[in-house]
Parts: C-alpha cells; structure tokens; sequence
C-alpha cells in the first residue's frame, strides 16, 4: 500500500513540475491597436516629427509623420504596457529621443523565444507580442531572406536556427521603477530596460494637422 502511495505521488509531483507556467492563460490587451490615431492638439500636447522607423508595421507607421506627445502625461498617470512613449536612447545619437512601446512592467519577468515575448511566463497575445519586421512575422521574415538571398545562405536549416535564436531573450526581472520597451519594428529598434524617469512623454497619435499643412488622416 506504501509503495503504490509512494507511486501515486511521484506521478503527481512530476506532472506538476512539468506543468510549465507557459501552459497559463495568455495575456491580452483589449485598449490598443495597431492602427495609429489622428489626435486633435491641446495645450498640453506638442508636435514632433519623427524621422526613425523603430515602429514600422508595415505602413512605414510614425515615420515623417508629426506625432503629438504629451510630455507630462506620466507625471499623473501610470505606465500601462501597450502605451507607446518617447524616451531618451543612445541608440542612434546620445540623447536622442526615440517612440518605443511599453512591454514589461516593474517586478515582472520578461523572455523572447522563437519571437514570441512571455510576460511571467505567459504569452504576450497582443499585436505587438512578438517579432514584427514592416509588417512581416518572423516566419515570413526568414522566409523572404531566405527567397531573396538563395545563393548566399548555403544551409537554410541553419539560417532558420540562427535567426530564431537571434530574436531570444533569456528572461529578465524588470526592475522597481523601470519599464521594459521594445520598438514595434523590431529589426529597426532596440529591446531596453529604462528608469521611468527617463520615459518623456506619452505618443498620442499622429497630429490632425502641423503647421507645414500635413494632415495625417
């Protein structure tokens, strides 16, 4: 009777080890959108135009276009993930402000693998949760390389692999006071864990109009 107890239990313990907190329910996000908006201005809100193409959803989104940002808008609201902000980045030019999207959230545990992003071990199941390249998933991303530069990549199993692993990120705890951000484009920006502090404001949407008469409609 002892033996078969004994049994019973390391059959559970193994399958509760083995279940993996990926088998959670996905997180969603049911506010944002991949469609950018048309913002009419207020006296909080500046105009700016953006000549970086870090969030290249296929529509060459934000770039030359004037995107209105409310720069003191976190001082009485809190970070969400989803927002997209501007923030200081070294990433082209010291002290160059850059659009990023908010990602991970202070305390949690962020990982890329095979383009997929996992918040705590769940699957981010947003539009912006995995690889994202002018618009193309990472498997359509490969491919097109891999159509376009057939002569040059002699082993396509390895190029697959190789730029699989090239999109991982080993998990990381974001930590009190910082955000995780990733660029929507994520071939053209940069994965980065910044002080909330250095977060300046929040991206609205593009401008209704600017003063050289654009009208981002």
């Amino acid at each position: 009777m002892k033996i078969r107890t004994m049994f019973v239990l390391t059959i559970l313990i193994s399958l509760l080890v083995g279940c993996s907190s990926r088998d959670s329910e996905p997180i969603t996000d049911q506010f944002n959108s991949p469609l950018v908006k048309t913002v009419t201005m207020n006296d909080k809100m500046i105009s700016y135009r953006y000549m970086a193409d870090t969030m290249d959803r296929g529509n060459h989104d934000y770039y030359n276009k004037s995107v209105v940002v409310e720069r003191d808008y976190y001082e009485y609201n809190e970070l969400k993930r989803g927002d997209v902000v501007w923030y200081k980045s070294n990433m082209f030019t010291s002290d160059h402000n850059v659009i990023g999207r908010v990602i991970g959230l202070p305390g949690e545990k962020v990982e890329i693998e095979k383009g997929q992003i996992y918040i705590n071990g769940s699957r981010l199941d947003t539009f912006y949760g995995s690889f994202n390249r002018a618009g193309l998933n990472l498997k359509e991303y490969i491919q097109v390389n891999i159509d376009r530069r057939r002569q040059e990549i002699k082993d396509v199993k390895k190029f697959r692999k190789e730029t699989e692993r090239a999109n991982d990120m080993k998990e990381i705890t974001v930590p009190e006071e910082h955000v995780f951000l990733v660029g929507d484009d994520w071939f053209r920006s940069e994965k980065v864990t910044v002080k909330s502090t250095e977060i300046e404001g929040k991206i609205h949407g593009y401008a209704k109009s600017s003063m050289n008469g654009d009208t981002n409609e």
